[in-house]
């Protein structure tokens, strides 16, 4: 099916990294700092506003990271609160990481890129420690809520219905992707673009056509609700979420796809990917909202029980696609149904190609979650 029947709203690796010494009082002083409590992912973009220090981690270059440390690592993503920033964190690692940077320095230099070229790191992000564990999936509990009483739950729809069941839209639909570049970047800046075949639409796109292929009905708003302001967006996109699901109330699942943004505080930007049989996919993060004073999300416990029970079929299909979950103490217009989530397709450092590959994974995941 089509979402116009419904409704039509509008590789190489990192180069040029330098070593960072060995920073132990850099280490306590993050501690003493930062109050979320204990993480352990060394570049986690926490997207909704303030970033976290990441002492215990995997990642492709080692496992238990020691006093070896980037250059701090600034992390600005989704922001729903008016004022709300970001905040300087470092990423440690351990003494194999050097290995990879002595190469990536010597390779970097003798190739000819355009003055002023930055850096993109790839990555590959996983748990280690510190996380929450429910059913092998991992959460970042930054909203401290008790998770005790909440396990995996899917949405348990019937394909070939009439009626849409899944609505997509888009907070910041003009959140875009490193066009092509898999070494450098040019420029310090976030990639936005009003074009949807190149922008955060054409994930959701990418997602709808799936869904739609195996009899799923969904509306798709490729309305950009960050294009006319920034701060208002969620606002936005709150009111016309809203008014699609009174009109559609077999709407069970709503998404609103967004990308993340990972870059440090000298315009490095960081590219998380897995390999997959079709090649290079972005890495996929979940982000739900708790709720706040002012701002409940009374059934969140059922979006989280949602989350993971598509990130359970996720890893099923890859084990290395997905960062853990993160649950905030915010709302992303998560109160309008349960079924709710944001999800965050690669960052600003992964090519368009590299996060259509993660779409089409969450897509089928979400199918063998949910549909019958």
């Amino acid at each position: 099916m089509n979402g116009d029947r419904y409704e039509n709203y509008s590789e190489g690796q990192a180069f040029f990294v330098r070593r960072a010494a060995v920073a132990a009082a850099v280490v306590l002083l993050l501690f003493s700092v930062l109050t979320v409590g204990t993480v352990c992912e060394p570049t986690w973009s926490a997207a909704d506003s303030e970033s976290v220090f990441l002492p215990f981690a995997e990642s492709s270059f080692g496992k238990v990271f020691s006093p070896y440390s980037l250059p701090s690592v600034f992390f600005r993503g989704d922001k729903e609160d008016v004022g709300s920033s970001g905040k300087n964190t470092v990423g440690v690692y351990d003494d194999s990481h050097l290995e990879y940077l002595e190469k990536a320095e010597a390779v970097f230099a003798e190739t000819d890129f355009p003055d002023g070229a930055l850096p993109v790191i790839k990555t590959t992000l996983r748990a280690a420690s510190g996380f929450e564990n429910i059913d092998g999936v991992y959460i970042n509990n930054e909203s401290k809520k008790d998770l005790s009483s909440v396990s995996p739950s899917p949405i348990k729809l019937q394909k070939n219905s009439s009626l849409p069941q899944v609505l997509i839209y888009h907070t910041h639909g003009t959140e875009s992707y490193n066009p092509g570049y898999s070494f450098y970047d040019n420029e310090v800046y976030l990639p936005n673009s009003t074009d949807i075949t190149e922008n955060v639409v054409r994930i959701g796109a990418v997602i709808s056509t799936i869904l739609e292929n195996n009899g799923v009905g969904v509306v798709h708003l490729t309305e950009m609700f960050d294009a006319s302001g920034y701060s208002d967006a969620y606002s936005r996109s709150c009111e016309a979420a809203q008014k699609i699901l009174e009109k559609y109330p077999s709407i069970r699942i709503v998404l609103d796809i967004h990308r993340d943004t990972v870059i440090d505080s000298e315009g490095t930007k960081m590219r998380p990917i897995a390999s997959t049989e079709e090649g290079t996919a972005a890495q996929l993060m979940i982000l739900l909202g708790s709720g706040k004073k002012g701002a409940e999300v009374p059934e969140w416990r059922k979006n989280l029980s949602f989350a993971l029970a598509v990130c359970s079929e996720i890893n099923k299909i890859n084990g290395d696609i997905l960062r853990p979950i993160m649950l905030r103490a915010t709302r992303y217009n998560q109160h309008l149904s349960t079924g709710s989530i944001l999800v965050e397709v690669g960052t600003c450092g992964n090519t368009l190609s590299e996060a259509e590959r993660a779409a089409e994974i969450f897509a089928n995941a979400l199918l063998s979650s949910c549909f019958e």
